[in-house]
């Protein structure tokens, strides 16, 4: 299974061109040639069927600093505002705008590379050859220190070309005055805000650019009631539209504590009682859970203003 997937994945990187393959010996002196490896994953949960996806990724490390290399992202308001322009576009009936997430796939692949890299290449990819190879990347490997950057440069331009604006406090939100659109761009993953008609020409538009899937959250026939975003769940109810994140984060703690069963408090936190300092140190086990439970704790307190006291308790 491995093996089929990893051939699949070296197809796919032919397909898409993302590399000039170039005998080793032919490489100009003193280039950089950056390392490769496989990321192999099983998808399907216990019990299923396995479901190996294989990825092939570069290795260029961060040696230098480099702050050019900066790449932004929307923040996290950014959803909020959207819904909140959905919410509001009905005046107070039916809100006439809708919601769409679409998730560009392998996105950093479609980006042209903005500089010269040569990457060692697989056994999977040197199949038939008569003498050691490298590539010459054409795109935006996953891996290499630029490709978040090349990629959004890659988007920016398309959408700006589609007619967009890029926001000027924030160059990931852009806007369409001509067909009242907004869109959030979070690295692959797309929200975007218009009524029906304009989110099914935005979606048609990009799919002459991308590999993508994409839902349209709404009350109409073919449209979801249920989207998720960035790990985040937004539903359109008969009430309004909710927001959350993904309970299973909290599951996932609580079964881990062996708290499932356990019942919730009213209040934040509870004073202290004074005692001695007795505490006896974790195990290292127990340290490298508390660590990973409160930084979880952290991520979800984002978006549930109610455990904020906790989380920073828990935290110090």
């Amino acid at each position: 299974l491995v093996r089929s997937a990893r051939g699949k994945e070296v197809g796919t990187m032919k397909g898409k061109k993302v590399w000039d393959k170039l005998p080793r010996r032919l490489v100009p002196a003193g280039a950089t040639i950056v390392d490769t490896r496989w990321l192999d994953n099983n998808k399907a949960g216990p019990g299923m069927t396995p479901d190996v996806r294989s990825r092939m990724v570069a290795r260029e490390f961060a040696t230098e600093l480099r702050d050019d290399l900066f790449v932004g992202t929307p923040c996290l308001e950014a959803i909020k505002m959207l819904m909140s322009i959905v919410a509001s576009s009905g005046g107070g009936r039916i809100p006439k705008k809708k919601l769409m997430a679409m998730d560009v796939k392998r996105a950093f692949l479609h980006a042209p590379m903005t500089r010269e890299v040569y990457i060692t290449l697989p056994e999977e990819a040197q199949i038939g050859d008569t003498e050691p190879m490298v590539g010459r990347l054409r795109k935006a490997m996953y891996g290499t220190r630029d490709a978040p950057q090349n990629w959004q440069m890659h988007v920016t331009a398309i959408l700006k070309q589609m007619g967009f604006t890029a926001g000027k406090a924030n160059p990931c939100i852009f806007q369409h005055g001509g067909r009242d659109l907004q869109v959030s761009v979070h690295v692959d993953d797309f929200l975007c805000v218009g009524v029906r008609d304009h989110l099914d020409w935005l979606r048609q538009q990009l799919g002459k650019h991308f590999d993508s899937t994409s839902s349209i959250l709404g009350p109409g026939s073919g449209e979801e009631k249920s989207i998720k975003y960035l790990n985040r769940i937004i539903e359109w109810t008969t009430s309004g539209l909710t927001y959350q994140h993904d309970p299973k984060h909290v599951t996932t703690i609580l079964n881990e504590l062996g708290m499932a069963e356990c019942s919730g408090v009213n209040t934040p936190g509870a004073k202290d009682v004074a005692q001695e300092d007795d505490d006896v140190p974790l195990a290292v086990k127990e340290a490298i859970a508390m660590r990973r439970i409160i930084a979880t704790v952290n991520y979800i307190a984002q978006d549930r203003l109610d455990i904020g006291y906790a989380v920073k308790e828990c935290a110090r």
